[in-house]
């Protein structure tokens, strides 16, 4: 039986995971539960929301390796710890992003950056979100609806929600609008003060 290392535990190796059913998997990941990511903004206002989206890989009958992968041979994977052979490899390590310099500023990716975001969020009177898109939308909804925070929502363009249909875009905007949410349009960020 061929062995089959997988590094990087989201929605790629996960997928992947799953139709290799049966076979020798070894998933290399930093954590040990899969994480569903589009809800991670639901955490924001609800911490224990963590619950319900989080699986433990073992629901996925692989073998883990919760250590961070230091490199890649041609036959191997190469942890501090250890260095595990395979017969067929499967990056599926995900993309990163730049965290923001000021204190006062945060990117939401996972549901580390949730928590990090909702201990700021409990001494903060006023938010400002960076982005119409989904994900600011969703932040923009979940804070307006479930916290009495001031939430102002700054987008780039003209409506919310780009890449959706203008309808979609027009109902997001009443919905926040409705719910209090301060929404400037055409407006870019050049940089982040006090």
């Amino acid at each position: 039986m061929a062995t089959i290392a997988i590094v990087g535990g989201g929605f790629c190796g996960i997928e992947v995971a799953r139709h290799l059913k049966g076979h020798d998997v070894t998933l290399f990941d930093r954590k040990d539960y899969f994480e569903y990511t589009p809800s991670t903004h639901k955490m924001l206002a609800n911490n224990s929301y963590e619950k319900k989206i989080h699986i433990p890989y073992s629901k996925f009958k692989v073998k883990l390796v919760k250590e961070e992968v230091k490199s890649i041979t041609a036959n191997s994977v190469v942890t501090e710890n250890d260095s595990y052979g395979f017969d067929y490899l499967v990056l599926c390590s995900g993309s990163s992003t730049e965290k923001p310099a000021h204190e006062n500023v945060y990117t939401l990716k996972n549901g580390e950056d949730a928590k990090a975001i909702s201990k700021a969020l409990e001494s903060a009177e006023e938010v400002t979100i960076v982005g119409g898109g989904f994900t600011g939308v969703e932040i923009a909804g979940e804070l307006a609806t479930k916290t009495k925070k001031r939430v102002r929502l700054l987008n780039g363009s003209a409506r919310l929600m780009d890449r959706a249909n203008k309808e979609v875009g027009e109902r997001a905007a009443d919905f926040l609008h409705k719910n209090g949410v301060q929404i400037l349009f055409n407006k870019k960020v050049d940089h982040a003060g006090e």
